[in-house]
């Protein structure tokens, strides 16, 4: 694969950053600007170094920006989302190890805000939280 810092200083990028441009009019592909420093951003790195045109878009700065702290708020969001399953169903692989009767019976619902609580109902789980645990068989 290619090095990416090493290949956008090259001079075969700087050509192709400026061809995609021209194709572009010079303009942001999404709020159509042409007096703002433009980025030509990577749509896809599949193909770093031997990018087909569609692999690239034009970007003003301050889309590109807002793109990729769109992106950053989408992979935390979806990383959350990935522990959280894999908390729930490790969650539930314990409670049937240790005999609860059908953990697939249970509502599991995580705050994160900081209040570090667990709630969890079905099958003899009464709560569990920072202050105590209730379960019950």
């Amino acid at each position: 694969m290619t090095d990416y810092n090493e290949y956008i200083s090259s001079e075969e990028w700087k050509l192709r950053a400026k061809i995609v441009r021209e194709l572009h009019g010079h303009r942001c592909q999404l709020c159509n600007s042409n007096g703002k420093t433009l980025h030509v951003h990577h749509r896809t790195y599949d193909r770093l170094g031997h990018e087909a045109l569609d692999d690239l878009t034009v970007l003003c700065k301050d889309c590109h920006s807002k793109f990729h702290e769109k992106v950053k708020k989408h992979q935390v969001s979806t990383t959350i989302a990935r522990i959280t399953k894999a908390m729930e169903d490790e969650l539930q692989t314990f409670l049937h190890d240790c005999g609860f009767s059908d953990p697939a019976l249970l509502s599991i619902s995580f705050i994160s805000d900081g209040c570090d609580t667990l709630t969890l109902y079905g099958s003899g789980v009464i709560a569990i939280d920072d202050k105590h645990v209730g379960l019950k068989q």
